[in-house]
């Protein structure tokens, strides 16, 4: 990530012998306004908290990298797994048709 685009989640995913034991999500409080309610209308200027914890779930989930396709990433149905979640959208929230293709090819 740049040093423009903010960091809204992190996550850390700690493996023995391979499987998950231990997962740790954690969110930005200091500087994003969040948006926790269930309307998929996000006011302007939030960030959903929704889209974020879907998409740091993926990571824990061992999808460690992100979608980088324009066509993947942008306009109005993103993947799950792009790099960005603009502000006042809820984009994320749901597995889109390239975070499912991996799910399947990765198990």
């Amino acid at each position: 990530m740049t040093d423009d685009i903010p960091v809204l989640g992190r996550e850390n995913t700690c493996f023995e012998d391979g499987a998950i034991i231990k997962s740790t999500i954690r969110f930005d409080t200091d500087g994003p306004s969040w948006y926790t309610g269930v309307s998929t209308s996000v006011p302007s200027g939030k960030s959903d908290a929704r889209s974020v914890a879907i998409h740091e779930f993926g990571h824990a989930a061992g999808f460690k990298g992100h979608f980088e396709g324009t066509s993947l990433c942008s306009g109005s149905i993103r993947q799950t797994m792009c790099p960005t979640l603009p502000s006042g959208t809820s984009y994320m929230r749901t597995l889109e048709s390239h975070d499912k293709h991996t799910i399947v090819s990765a198990y």
